[in-house]
């Protein structure tokens, strides 16, 4: 019987299998990502960083509010790669947000966006949780 199917035909079949499954798989997992995009032609979760800087960030702050954001996630993957402590993270974050670069976006709600950003990305390269009375020692001075 295995005999007379050809190299050809099974590989054919293996692959309409394979394409089947992984068709029902996205389907069932990421059905409403799909129909978001077939209806809108583009997806809106895209990333955290366009979500929070889309609200009150005008047109002309947007590059310079993300060159920040790079600053900032630079400066956290680098403390994650030095395993520095708590405090020592908290002390370069307040060092970096002090200086006169980040003196151009003021607003409150942009800072409650950089906190979360920071809360984001220090859980992910650093492995620590900053709660509030963290991020207020952050913003000291500022």
């Amino acid at each position: 019987m295995f005999s007379s199917i050809s190299w050809q035909s099974y590989i054919s079949i293996v692959a309409v299998l394979l394409a089947i499954y992984y068709a029902f798989v996205l389907y069932v997992y990421y059905r409403k990502d799909i129909v978001q995009v077939l209806t809108t032609g583009r997806n809106n979760d895209e990333g955290s960083k366009q979500n929070i800087l889309a609200d009150n960030t005008g047109a002309a702050e947007q590059p310079a509010a993300e060159s920040y954001i790079d600053e900032l996630k630079a400066l956290i993957h680098q403390a994650g790669y030095s395993h520095l402590s708590k405090d020592e993270l908290v002390f370069s974050l307040q060092q970096l947000l002090g200086s006169d670069r980040f003196e151009t976006i003021k607003t409150p709600d942009f800072k409650k966006r950089l906190g979360k950003i920071i809360t984001y990305e220090c859980q992910t390269n650093c492995s620590m949780h900053l709660d509030e009375e963290d991020l207020q020692r952050v913003w000291v001075g500022k």
